[in-house]
């Protein structure tokens, strides 16, 4: 899994549309469904369950959604605190 696709699912999950999804992504639709079925087929388990009015989480999409969020937040910590090693005086 990688950091973009991380953010892939997290979007497709405010969206609960594909089609906006990638459109807030800058992306194809057929790309960003390409992208989900890979990351989908990778875990082996629907991270969305597709109904007519839009895309729900699974019981698995919940989890995922919950650990990208952790994930994306230790990802900006780090950023932040490799910053400061940097340049340590830019307080």
């Amino acid at each position: 899994m990688t950091e973009r696709e991380l953010l892939y699912v997290m979007t497709i999950a405010e969206e609960r549309n594909i089609t906006h999804a990638a459109e807030k992504l800058h992306m194809t639709q057929p790309s960003l469904t390409q992208s989900l079925k890979r990351i989908e087929e990778e875990l082996g388990c629907p991270l969305f369950a597709r109904r007519k009015y839009g895309l729900d989480p699974t019981k698995e999409g919940l989890l995922y959604l919950e650990m990208a969020e952790d994930v994306l937040k230790r990802i900006g910590i780090f950023r932040d605190e490799l910053k400061k090693q940097l340049n340590p005086l830019s307080g």
